[in-house]
């Protein structure tokens, strides 16, 4: 295991330690139930996850589910492989570099299938810089030469996509910009306002804050396909390690269930979905900005939860222009990625 991988871990083990981080039970049901784990980052792209929590969707599947933040999506790795989680949110890479080191962790539900982390700028810089969201693509992604760029911690999705975005325009992230880890979304909002750094890559809300707080504006918004590359993209999925899977098949089935559940909860209710979200998870967001970003979230959703190689194949080719990997791993179902334990496939059989 790398020297940052197991840092990462040992941070996440300080942090469960301490007790400082934010636990969301589902309603106690009579019925014993299966006691399930997952760690995650605080933004809108796992929305369903909480929507599940607060509907009861986990406890309908017989599921005493908590959910554990973390303040980056790295901590995620560490937390699923030591067992301190048994369900986290990974991307494809992850698993790649898992299965590397004979951690045989697989994903089972496609979120989000597209990028949604949206570039937001200082009003500043982009003043200096000339450029706003209706740029030629290549002239914003030009326009990071020089920056600050904040980023939760080096080698997550902060960085790494930060870092394919510079080379779009020929530049070399080591040389024509500055990387500077700054922590999770509320942290990287202070320091853009702070002016600390200039920019950075956040799934919202938090660069939806930026624009409605008038600190930033939001440059280059994946979240509306303002990148080809990153459509059909399994940017957001659930993880878990297969033996877990193969172990509680039911429970797992029952989790994309849940989460099903939400998704369409959302869709039919979405006022209300965000009226529960700003209450019990983003309370510091104004309604109007959560509702942006819920809006923003939900046009990336996977329609159904279910993969496809395509969306799996786009993610490793990104990642692999980016150098973060040298060849592209099999990317057939079964290896990385699986349907196996998802309700539509079952009721397929």
């Amino acid at each position: 295991m790398s020297k940052r991988r197991s840092l990462l871990i040992t941070m996440l083990l300080i942090v469960l330690a301490a007790g400082s981080f934010r636990v969301n039970a589902a309603p106690a049901a009579q019925a014993k139930k299966v006691k399930v784990t997952q760690a995650g980052f605080l933004v809108t792209t796992i929305a369903p996850v909480f929507i599940a929590i607060q509907n009861g969707y986990f406890a309908d599947e017989g599921i005493d589910f908590r959910f554990v933040e973390i303040d980056s999506g790295a901590l995620g790795v560490g937390a699923l492989v030591t067992g301190l989680a048994d369900i986290t949110d990974l991307g494809v890479q992850d698993i790649v570099d898992l299965q590397s080191k004979g951690k045989d962790a697989v994903l089972v539900y496609n979120i989000v299938n597209s990028l949604t982390m949206n570039l937001v700028v200082r009003n500043d810089v982009l003043t200096q810089k000339g450029v706003t969201r209706a740029s030629a693509l290549k002239d914003r992604f030009a326009a990071l030469k020089g920056l600050k760029i904040g980023i939760t911690r080096p080698g997550a999705p902060t960085d790494l996509y930060a870092r394919w975005m510079m080379m779009q325009a020929g530049l070399d992230p080591e040389k024509d910009a500055t990387l500077v880890t700054i922590g999770g979304g509320s942290a990287l909002l202070a320091a853009l306002e702070s002016g600390k750094i200039d920019a950075y890559l956040l799934s919202p809300p938090t660069p939806f804050i930026a624009e409605s707080e008038g600190i930033g504006k939001i440059l280059i918004m994946n979240s509306a396909g303002d990148v080809p590359q990153f459509k059909d993209f399994a940017f957001t999925s659930i993880a878990v390690m297969r033996k877990w899977a193969e172990a509680n098949p039911t429970v797992l089935e029952g989790y994309n269930r849940a989460l099903d559940k939400a998704a369409e909860f959302m869709s039919k209710n979405e006022d209300q979905a965000v009226k529960i979200l700003q209450e019990k998870y983003f309370p510091d967001t104004k309604l109007e900005t959560l509702k942006i970003s819920i809006d923003a979230t939900m046009k990336a959703m996977s329609p159904d939860g279910r993969f496809t190689e395509t969306a799996i194949k786009n993610q490793l080719q990104v990642l692999k222009d980016v150098g973060s990997l040298t060849t592209l791993p099999d990317t057939t179902e079964g290896v990385l990625w699986s349907n196996k334990w998802h309700p539509k496939a079952q009721s397929a059989k």
